[in-house]
Order: C-alpha cells, then sequence, then structure tokens
C-alpha cells in the first residue's frame, strides 16, 4: 500500500482511484520521434523518462514531471536488457496518460 503526502500549494484534488494504484512489476521501452529519445511504460501504463543511468540502474521520472501536473513519481530498473523488472519509488499524484496516437513510436531495448 502507499501512502501520498502532499505539499500545500499542491492539488488537493486526487481521488481514491489514484491513492491506491496498484504496484507496477514490468515495463516496455519505446523510441519516440525525436533521436535517442526513449519512452518508457510500466505494465500499468504509466510513461517515464529516463534521468540517470549508473552500471546496475537506470533512474526514471515520470513524464508527467515536465507538465503543470508536476508529479513526482520516480522509478529505476537494472541495466541489465534481460531484466525487465521496475521498481516503483514515490508514487504518481495523477490518472494514467497514455501515448498520443499520432506520433509514431517503435519497441526497443536500452543500451
Amino acid at each position: 500500500m502507499y501512502y501520498l503526502f502532499l505539499h500545500e500549494n499542491e492539488s488537493q484534488e486526487l481521488t481514491l482511484e489514484v491513492l491506491n494504484l496498484e504496484k507496477p512489476k514490468t515495463y516496455k521501452i519505446f523510441f519516440g520521434i525525436q533521436k535517442a529519445t526513449e519512452i518508457i511504460q510500466d505494465n500499468l501504463g504509466f510513461l517515464y523518462y529516463k534521468n540517470k543511468k549508473t552500471k546496475k540502474k537506470i533512474y526514471l521520472v515520470c513524464i508527467e514531471k515536465k507538465s503543470g501536473n508536476s508529479c513526482r513519481a520516480s522509478a529505476h530498473i537494472s541495466s541489465d536488457p534481460n531484466d525487465d523488472k521496475l521498481i516503483l519509488s514515490k508514487q504518481h499524484n495523477h490518472k494514467l496518460t497514455s501515448f498520443k496516437e499520432e506520433v509514431p513510436i517503435k519497441e526497443a531495448n536500452i543500451d
């Protein structure tokens, strides 16, 4: 179970549905249309981008971080492309956002 703590300046209009999200377990990687843009989608459908890469881990942040929503969700995955486990560190503060259909993407691996 997750507990979500909000700062005073954050929206208090979160639904119970958002607070009771199940924990993601796996992910897929997609290339965006810009060179070297990788979008990571967990098995629940939430989207992330790479924040930092170390020898063993790739750290991710929610794609909504840059939007007006300022989601602080973060996760990490293994640098091993054969390990498809995703570990969520901080919970999302929004409902699911899907890919825009007009944006071409293709499935890929992180090297």
